[in-house]
């Protein structure tokens, strides 16, 4: 078990517990005590954690996702100027793949580019996007209501088949430590596959996301190009290859944390 592993274990653990001590995770790790304090200090630097008296918890920005949906509303105005811009970097002629994501699907109504086909598993997106004169495409798989999503593996072998100009993904969480995820497996593997058939991905989403970690990782930091709102200020957003901040006001371009535009 290396240390990434680690972490991974006592992250786990730590959702599954409402307090841990270090004896309890030199128990179930096989680690030093030593070893797994360093680990808890590297965590707690990353806001994974936070060590009270003695005991491990969760750091709060863990839990933020509980409350998402209520916050939906009071993110509109974020959401919808990282969707207006994104849309306009549809081209002519490009074949996209858009997320589920609710950011994603605020694209839809700013699509100006002509000729374009997209393929996405997004019923919400599918019904909006058959409002325009757009191609659609989507894969096999079975409908997940919570998710509003046509998933599964055949989905997935059906997306290796292609080369996308652009995807748009939305993500769950951002963190220093672990990248990009989201709570699903198969979602992930599915966000995964389509970065790796996709010339340029695109991943959307809002500050609020930032120091947020979930189970599953399907993007690298330096792998993508960040389309986001403001820049949280504890966040090293020069370990990202490309970030666009749009917020009312103006647009801040950096790749790898140098300031392009």
């Amino acid at each position: 078990m290396n240390k990434e592993e680690r972490i991974a274990k006592i992250y786990q653990t730590c959702k599954e517990h409402d307090k841990v001590n270090v004896d309890f995770l030199v128990q179930i790790t096989g680690f030093s005590p030593a070893t797994i304090r360093r680990d808890l200090q590297t965590m707690e630097d990353s806001k994974l954690i936070r060590r009270l008296r003695g005991s491990v918890i969760l750091h709060e920005n863990q839990l933020v996702e509980e409350n998402l949906a209520s916050r939906q509303l009071l993110l509109s105005k974020e959401k919808t100027l990282i969707a207006r811009y994104a849309a306009s970097l549809i081209e002519n002629q490009d074949f996209i793949y858009l997320d589920a994501g609710s950011t994603v699907s605020k694209m839809i109504p700013y699509i100006t580019a002509k000729s374009i086909h997209i393929m996405t598993q997004s019923i919400t997106n599918i019904l909006e996007l058959s409002k325009k004169d757009i191609q659609i495409y989507t894969a096999g798989g079975n409908f997940k209501t919570q998710n509003d999503i046509i998933l599964g593996n055949e989905t997935i072998e059906r997306v290796k088949q292609m080369t996308f100009s652009k995807c748009f993904i939305g993500a769950n969480g951002i963190h220093e430590f672990s990248g990009f995820t989201t709570a699903d497996d198969l979602e992930g593997t599915l966000k995964k596959t389509v970065i790796e058939h996709s010339v340029i991905p695109i991943i959307l989403t809002d500050s609020t996301k930032v120091h947020i970690l979930n189970p599953m990782k399907f993007a690298d930091l330096d792998q993508v190009t960040l389309i986001t709102d403001y820049l949280v200020p504890d966040f090293d957003y020069s370990l990202i290859k490309e970030v666009i901040s749009v917020t009312p006001e103006g647009i801040r371009q950096y790749r790898f944390g140098k300031q392009i535009v």
